[in-house]
C-alpha cells in the first residue's frame, strides 16, 4: 500500500508547503501568562551591550543567578541588608567576578534605619527552606496588615542597618546608567525611588513588587508609585509586581516580549493601572518561580 506521504517524498518542496499550511491551521493552545516575570521576558529586557543591573533586595541570590545565566557580560550590583540572607547569597553565588554585594538598604536618606526581620514560615504557602526561618519579608518599614494576611510570618527581631541613596551610591561608584533596576523591598518602594531621582532618568527598565494594601506602614500603592515615575510607562502588570520602561529610550521589543505584553492585557491594562486600577494585588510573600 502506498500512502500520500510516501508519494509526497518525491516532491519535497510541495511537502514543505503543505506541512507549513497544516501547522498554520492546527495551532497549539496559547500558554497562560506567567504570574511573575519569567526568564524569556527578562532576557528580552537585557539587550544592551554589557548591561548594568541593580538588584535591590537580593535576598539569597536566587534571581541574581538568573542575571548571571542570561547575560554573561552583565555587571550586577546587589543590595541586601539582612545578614542571614547575605550568608546564603554568598553560599549560592560564590565569588562571581561580575557580582558585587552590598550589605545595606537603599532608601531616601543616607544614615541608618531600623530593619524588621521576618521569621517563621509554617508549612503552607510561605514555607521556609528546611531548617531556615523565612527571611524574605524583612523591611525598613514596620509591618502592618502583613501580620494579619500572613500570620505564619513573624517579625520578632529588629536591627540597625546602613541606608544609602541610589543617586549617591551610583555617583561614587561611577555608574552612569542602569539597564535593569530590580526592586523587592517589602513596602519601601517609595523610599528607594525617592532616593533615585537623577538615576531614574537614566534607567531603562524597572521591575518592582507593589501592594495596594498597606502591608507595611506608609506603603505606597501602585498608583502612588507611578506618580513618582512620570517618565515611565507600564509594560506588564503581574499580581503584585509590575514591569515598566523608560519612555526616553528607544523601544524595540522582540517577539517574546511583545507576546508577554499582549498576554497580560497589552497597553490598555497598563493605562488602567496608571489611572489607579489594579486593587487586590497584595504584594505579600510569594514562592520563587521555577528556574
Amino acid at each position: 500500500m502506498t500512502y500520500v506521504g510516501d508519494k509526497l517524498d518525491r516532491f519535497p518542496a510541495v511537502k514543505r508547503v503543505l506541512r507549513s499550511l497544516y501547522r498554520g491551521m492546527v495551532k497549539a493552545p496559547p500558554k497562560p501568562p506567567s504570574p511573575v516575570l519569567d526568564r524569556p521576558t527578562l532576557r528580552a529586557c537585557l539587550t544592551a551591550r554589557k548591561p548594568v543591573v541593580v538588584e535591590v533586595g537580593a535576598n539569597d541570590g536566587f534571581h541574581t543567578q538568573w542575571f548571571l545565566d542570561l547575560r554573561g557580560d552583565a555587571a550586577i550590583y546587589c543590595f541586601e541588608p539582612d545578614p542571614r540572607a547575605v550568608a546564603r547569597f554568598k553560599a549560592r553565588i560564590g565569588p562571581a567576578a561580575r557580582v558585587q554585594l552590598f550589605q545595606l538598604a537603599l532608601s531616601n536618606a543616607q544614615g541608618t534605619a531600623t530593619f524588621y526581620q521576618s521569621s517563621g514560615g509554617e508549612p503552607g504557602a510561605h514555607e521556609a527552606p528546611a531548617g531556615q526561618d523565612w527571611d524574605a519579608s524583612g523591611s525598613i518599614k514596620k509591618p502592618k496588615k502583613h501580620l494579619e494576611k500572613h500570620a505564619d510570618i513573624r517579625f520578632d527581631s529588629t536591627l540597625e542597618i546602613e541606608t544609602r541613596r541610589l543617586d549617591d551610591w551610583c555617583r561614587e561608584a561611577g555608574i552612569e546608567q542602569i539597564d535593569f533596576l530590580w526592586m523587592d523591598v517589602q513596602g519601601a518602594e517609595r523610599e528607594v525611588l525617592e532616593g533615585a531621582g537623577d538615576m531614574l532618568e537614566r534607567t531603562h527598565f524597572i521591575y518592582t513588587e507593589y501592594s495596594n494594601e498597606e502591608l507595611y506602614e506608609g506603603q505606597a500603592t501602585l498608583a502612588e508609585l507611578l506618580r513618582l515615575l512620570p517618565g515611565f510607562e507600564v509594560l506588564i502588570v503581574y499580581p503584585g509586581d509590575v514591569l515598566l520602561r523608560n519612555k526616553r529610550f528607544a523601544f524595540r521589543p522582540n517577539r517574546e516580549l511583545r507576546e508577554a505584553i499582549a498576554a497580560h492585557g497589552g497597553a490598555e491594562a497598563g493605562s488602567a493601572i496608571s489611572a489607579g486600577a489594579g486593587a487586590g494585588a497584595d504584594g505579600g510573600p510569594r514562592a520563587k518561580p521555577a528556574a
